[in-house]
């Protein structure tokens, strides 16, 4: 950085993975959600606007392939959680995950326009329809607009997507990605 450049701190990037094979899904997702995606080192970048004036690597979604120890761990973690006596309760845990997943483990990109938050959720939407091999693996979970049971705020509409397409950690939970388009300025927090 140079000396007449301002400090600051910016959320570089999320880090996922994806299960051996399904790297075009991994991709297929992130452009679905909008994102220019470019493939390079083995990586899936999905960079959510342009890139920062001081890194081009910022400001994005990565994915690559789930490494052999990982993968290894899930496979034994998924048949663990189909176990008859677990069953129930994995499935009423991605339920809640998918209900209410506001206060649940998730990561969000924020739309300036009502339009453009629109049109993201009109996008996944199709692309779900037109690609049969991402039916029951991305849906659209839930949409909270200011009024609704659920809604946080009345200056903020959010929908949900669940996949368990790429992760944070365990792909047997899937995750949610949050499309959030805030209706008016927030208002400063108090220190």
């Amino acid at each position: 950085m140079s000396s007449n450049q301002t400090s600051r701190r910016v959320l570089s990037h999320v880090e996922t993975v994806y299960r051996p094979g399904e790297n075009h899904l991994a991709r297929l997702l992130l452009d679905s959600l909008g994102l220019k995606v470019v493939e390079t080192h083995g990586y899936i970048l999905g960079f959510i606007d342009e890139a920062t004036e001081t890194n081009p690597l910022e400001n994005m979604i990565s994915a690559s392939e789930i490494t052999p120890e990982h993968w290894e761990f899930e496979q034994k973690l998924a048949e663990v959680i189909n176990r008859p006596e677990l069953t129930e309760l994995s499935t009423s845990c991605k339920d809640a995950l998918k209900r209410q997943p506001q206060n649940r483990p998730h990561f969000g990109m924020a739309y300036t326009s009502q339009a453009q938050w629109e049109s993201v959720i009109e996008r996944v939407k199709r692309t779900i329809k037109e690609n049969p091999e991402l039916q029951g693996r991305v849906e659209l979970a839930n949409v909270f607009k200011p009024g609704d049971a659920g809604s946080q705020s009345d200056m903020l509409q959010h929908a949900f997507i669940y996949t368990d397409i790429i992760g944070t950690s365990c792909l047997s939970l899937g995750i949610v990605i949050e499309l959030q388009n805030y209706l008016r300025r927030p208002p400063p927090l108090a220190s």
